[in-house]
């Protein structure tokens, strides 16, 4: 009869203990997973914090893209006659007023209208063009109009309508 008591004790001890055993199972397992989990965010915030230097340093660079202001225009301005007297062509330039917001591809950004008129050699118009496209702005030239020059002689014509994108 006792040992049919301390077996009896000793399965509800030892059942007790598997429980108890068994709970902090549990507890460890659920510990070690959020451990995991925070491991890894800790992994991707270093990630993140080592592409933040490229962004920023590419943020820098694309803020030169856009001209900021009166005086911004005006260099890009300067750019285009001085290209333009390199090139050995006549340029008329005219802005707009006032920034507008322009749709590119989608996405609004601020734009300043600009419409260039170039006269000279059909070869020298090409070379101020290819000029253009090597500005470090984002200038969008549309609307291409070309035909002889108005004074006559012997080149060509060209007018473009077009946006210079501002910060």
């Amino acid at each position: 009869m006792v040992k049919k008591i301390l077996l009896s004790v000793g399965i509800l001890v030892s059942i007790s203990l598997m429980l108890v055993v068994r709970k902090e199972w549990i507890a460890v397992s659920q510990v070690e997973r959020e451990v995991e989990a925070k491991a890894v965010k800790v992994k991707d915030l270093d990630a993140l914090v080592f592409e933040q230097q490229f962004v920023e340093k590419d943020y820098d660079q694309l803020k030169r893209f856009f001209p900021e202001g009166e005086e911004g225009v005006a260099r890009v301005a300067e750019s285009l006659e001085a290209m333009a007297a390199s090139s050995g062509v006549v340029l008329r330039l005219e802005f707009e007023d006032f920034p507008d917001r322009v749709d590119i591809g989608g996405a609004y950004q601020t734009g300043l209208a600009i419409e260039a008129v170039v006269e000279g050699p059909y070869q020298s118009v090409i070379s101020w063009l290819k000029a253009v496209e090597a500005l470090p702005y984002f200038v969008k030239l549309t609307d291409v109009k070309v035909g002889p020059p108005r004074l006559g002689g012997g080149g060509v014509r060209a007018e473009f309508s077009g946006v210079i994108f501002l910060r």
